[in-house]
Parts: C-alpha cells; structure tokens; sequence
C-alpha cells in the first residue's frame, strides 16, 4: 500500500493518479538532484513525477498552518530529495523567531488580518511536511533555498543590510537573522539559487541578460565583463529582431523565451560554447518554465496550461505530465447500503454494507435511494476547504462529500475519513486511509491490494456502525 504523507499537511488527500487535477499556475520546480519535477495547479494544487520512471504522477496533499491552508504560493524551491513551497498564510501574533521542533503548540495563534510568510519542506522518502514561519510578507521578497544545508532564505529590501534576511533551517527547526545563522549573512544576502530568475533588463543583484551585436550578454551581479553568447543563424544574429521577454539560468544552461512578429519561442543554450541544446515554440513569458539545479532538464507549460513538458537535455527522455481528464461535475445519491455515482447516463453503485465490498454498474434510470440531507460543510472533516469540497449528503451513518478534483469523499457521521471513490471515463476506484485499494490500476496508478474487497467491506462495517 502507499503511505499516506504526514505532518503539516490537509486532512483529505487526493490518492487516485491519472493526472493534473488543476491547470498549471505560474511555477514548476525539480528536487535538488533532478529525480522529481513538482508543478503548482490552481487552488494550490500539487503534482509531482518522479523522472526516468515508471510511476504515475502523484497529486500531494497542500501545506496547512494552524489548521488552514496556506494561500497565495510565492514561490517552489528545489530541496535534497524533496522541495519547499513559499506561501502566505495568517499571522502568529507572537511566535519565537527561534523556535525549535516541537515548540509550535505553545506559540500563540494567528491574529486575524495581519499575513506572515510560510515555507513548506517537502520529503519525498519520508513522505513527511513541516513549516517553518519566516515572518511577515516583506515588499518585493525574494526566496533561495541552500538544498545541502536543509536551509530557505528570505530577503527584501537592501540586501547588504544584516537585517534584510532571514533563513530557515530545517537541520534545527529554526528561523533566524541571517546574521545569526550559521550558513552567514553572505549566503542569504549575496548567494544566486540554481535555477535563478534572469532579467531581461539591467539589475545589480542578479544575472541580466541583454542583446548584443553578436548575440547576448549575460551580466553577472558580482561585476566583471559580460559573458557574450554568438548565436548566429544563415550570418545574421538569432535574437536580432526579438524581444527578450524571460530567461531562467542554471549551472552552464541559459533558458530565453523570445518573441518576434507573432511568434514567440523557448531557446535553451549552453553559456560556455553558445550551443543550441532545445528549440520549443509557443512558449510565451505567461507559461511556467524552469530548469533543474544542474541545468540537465527544462520543464516547460504547454499551451492552454493543461501539460507540462519535461525533457532531458542530453538528448534523452521527454516526459509529460498531462491532465487526469478527472469529472469536475458528477451527481451523487447515498444511502445506509450504497453510494451511487452517476455520470451522464451511466451509474457506479458502491456497496457500504456489505463483505466483501461490490461494485456494480447501472445504465438504468436513477433509483431511489431513500432520504437525503444536506448538512453544514463547516461542520465536517471537509470543511477547511469549502472551495473544493461542494455539495454534502448525509444518510445513514454516512456523511458524503464532492471534491471539485474529481472524487466522492466518504466520511462517518463523527467526521471521520472513511474512503475515497473516483469515477472517470468509464472506470472507478476505491482508495481506503490506509493504502488499502480496489479498481482501475489507471486510476489507481498502480495494482490493486490483495484481497481488497473483503478488507473495505469490512472497513466500512466497523466504520458504519
């Protein structure tokens, strides 16, 4: 069975894995080592593939703070096996700067209105979340992440001031003046991430990038001369009659979306000998694009925002993360005995009571399924995410939910978690808290358990009584 993440993070996971549940919104990033690539959907929603691998996409459960989820995501930062997730969520009127694991239940809780800055580190073996506050938002704030260090800084403002920074170190569980921290002041103030954001006009603290009579320029913010790249094609400059609207550099790879006339393209280039490594068109500055901290990979939002581009830049593997095609819109009716799921013409009736657990198809008209009541979403393990979680029945000892994502929840009447059903393009799924699972491995994303039937019949007749 798959273990279920831990730590700071949703009560109700999405486990099925077909696809994106959600569009591409603005940000991609790798792990440290280029194994996983992790894409932000709306919502908040995060998808993530382990590369050169067989294994289906995974939809991870969203960060949470003092019971809510964090909001607007600022920023995806690569991390040692895993990755950190920069977010606003309300702030704590007097948490200790310097606290360790452990210490946050004592810490006073959110004051209404005012907004603190939150970094969620990502642990893919450990499938574990913890957050760290790095203080309230800042005007024009950055983030870099020090993977070999566990550590994520924040600076604003004059960086050369000691005060300007903050760093959060996860080795400890604390979060510090950059002055104070053992990585220095230097690294948190001065130090370029792997990717790093390029400009396309002039600015001292971080590489520049400007069209030159022979190509490009790449300025670097420690001074010194430009690095010029010749980028000729048929005698005459590649970038001449562009515009450099984004770019992104990693180790020796330069990532410059261009665009002239109508047409607007992807270049990726290596900075020491000026090759052309990849050519992509229709990649505008509004499409998330990134490259791996070693400049190996690129990933890069498709048109439409409902696909990412992986591709190896050594000439090898192109994966894609692609949308699941999960129902955004599915009528449901339950019962003390079933939950039935109807899509279109066509039902998907659940047993709740019996072992071993049956699933049954219908193409008849809609059956009668006895008294149902809708109920305070507020009220229900669901209700942390009202924007996600819409319509609420309750009968029996039942209590279900729709997700927007595209599952049915099942919860007891005390609010427990009891089972996820997913029903899409003509298949189901069942997922139990446990791992424990029954249905299509293309929505499963893998096999079912060993003898899962009578394992979720049973579940749901302790569950139920």
């Amino acid at each position: 069975a798959v273990q279920p993440w831990t730590g700071d993070v949703e009560p109700v996971p999405f486990p099925f894995r077909a696809g994106l549940v959600a569009d591409i919104d603005r940000l991609i990033t790798f792990d440290a080592d280029a194994q996983w690539v992790v894409a932000l959907g709306r919502d908040g929603a995060l998808h993530a593939k382990r590369l050169n691998s067989d294994e289906p996409l995974e939809v991870l459960p969203r960060p949470m703070w003092w019971g809510k989820l964090l909001g607007h995501v600022q920023a995806l930062l690569p991390m040692r096996n895993g990755f950190a997730v920069v977010a606003q969520s309300l702030a704590a009127s007097s948490v200790t700067i310097t606290q360790g694991w452990g210490t946050q239940a004592s810490a006073t809780e959110p004051k209404v209105g005012l907004v603190d800055i939150i970094v969620a580190r990502y642990e893919f073996s450990a499938r574990r979340v913890r957050c760290l506050r790095l203080g309230p938002t800042r005007e024009s704030s950055e983030f870099l992440s020090l993977p070999e260090r566990e550590c994520v800084a924040m600076r604003w403002g004059d960086t050369a001031r000691d005060d300007c920074s903050v760093v959060g170190d996860f080795a400890s569980g604390t979060v510090s003046p950059a002055s104070d921290s053992p990585v220095g002041h230097e690294w948190a103030a001065t130090a370029m991430s792997s990717p790093s954001a390029v400009n396309v006009l002039t600015r001292a603290d971080r590489p520049s990038l400007l069209k030159s009579a022979a190509g490009l320029s790449l300025w670097s913010p420690l001074g010194g001369s430009p690095i010029e790249l010749a980028l000729v094609s048929e005698g005459k400059p590649i970038f001449q009659n562009a515009t450099l609207s984004k770019a992104a550099l990693a180790a020796d790879t330069l990532a410059v979306v261009a665009t002239e006339g109508k047409s607007s393209n992807l270049w990726v280039l290596s900075v020491c000998d000026s090759a052309v490594l990849h050519e992509q068109g229709n990649v505008t500055h509004q499409h998330a694009l990134t490259l791996s901290p070693d400049g190996l990979w690129v990933a890069t939002q498709l048109p439409a925002g409902r696909m990412v581009e992986v591709r190896a830049l050594n000439g090898g593997s192109v994966e894609r993360l692609a949308n699941g095609g999960y129902h955004n819109g599915v009528a449901f009716l339950l019962s003390g005995e079933c939950l039935l799921i109807r899509v279109g013409r066509y039902g998907h009736c659940f047993s709740l009571d019996q072992v071993p657990f049956v699933y049954e198809s219908l193409t008849s008209e809609r059956p009668s399924l006895g008294n149902e009541s809708a109920r305070n979403l507020g009220d229900m393990l669901t209700g942390y995410d009202t924007k996600r979680f819409e319509t609420l029945v309750e009968a029996g000892p039942w209590v279900a939910a729709y997700d927007r994502w595209g599952q049915v929840v099942l919860m007891n009447a005390v609010g427990n978690l009891v089972m996820h059903v997913c029903v899409c393009r003509g298949q189901w799924a069942v997922a139990l808290p446990d791992g424990t699972r029954c249905g299509s491995p293309a929505l499963l994303g893998g096999a079912p358990t060993p003898d899962a039937e009578r394992l979720i019949g049973e579940w749901l007749r302790k569950l139920g009584r």
